[in-house]
């Protein structure tokens, strides 16, 4: 499970890299905006995609706690998938052996 997960992350992580470095070399980000700004389906998917990392970036506080939360959080909201992508990985990496999703999802280890 944690091979395929880190797999499935790594490949989420490298597309949108290049997908953004690409965008990025065809047109900034602020000119994007201006130019799509006012399109209302714009707006609402972009509105969406914000409150989802929004919602993920509090899981991410809530499991990290303390600065450690606050700086993963503000990294998703920043980075979106990237940020999620890189959150999971770290999570991932840190697992012991025989840990299930419960420890990837909610940090708690069986006693």
């Amino acid at each position: 499970m944690r091979r395929s997960l880190a797999s499935a992350y790594v490949v989420v992580l490298l597309v949108m890299v290049a997908l953004t470095v690409r965008a990025s070399l065809g047109e900034g980000v602020l000119a994007a905006f201006a130019r799509a700004g006012h399109d209302p389906w714009f707006l609402a998917t972009l509105a969406d995609t914000y409150f989802a990392f929004a919602a993920i970036g509090l899981w991410a506080a809530w499991l990290e706690r303390g600065a450690r939360g606050a700086v993963w959080c503000a990294a998703i909201l920043l980075l979106g998938n990237v940020g999620i992508a890189a959150f999971v990985l770290v999570r991932l990496a840190r697992l012991h052996p025989g840990d299930g999703l419960e420890v990837l999802l909610a940090g708690r280890r069986r006693a």
